[in-house]
């Protein structure tokens, strides 16, 4: 696995185990990566299996959100990061 260095940051990305920390990987990637950090992914563990795993994230901005809802033909509603964000109460701004 040669995903980019500053991914995996402030974990030793040697200790990773591909199945057992793939939702891991996966958020990292999508979340930091590169064009050819997001090629790497799809061959490690295809389409259906990223689809699934980000789907069910909890954490995305919003530019990957859209990114992701685009690629996968789906609305961003159907991704519960958005769901959860919207159940999320925020603190008026003064």
């Amino acid at each position: 696995m040669q995903f980019s260095n500053y991914i995996f940051w402030d974990t030793d990305s040697t200790a990773l185990n591909v199945s057992k920390h793939s939702a891991y990987i996966i958020e990292r990637v999508v979340g930091y990566g590169t064009w050819d950090d997001w090629n790497k992914l799809l061959d490690l563990y295809g389409y259906d299996k990223i689809k699934k795993t980000v789907i069910g994230l909890r954490n995305l901005d919003l530019k990957t959100l859209s990114f992701l809802s685009l690629y996968f033909d789906l609305p961003q509603e159907a991704f519960r990061c958005y769901t959860f964000r919207q159940s999320n109460q925020v603190h008026f701004p003064y």
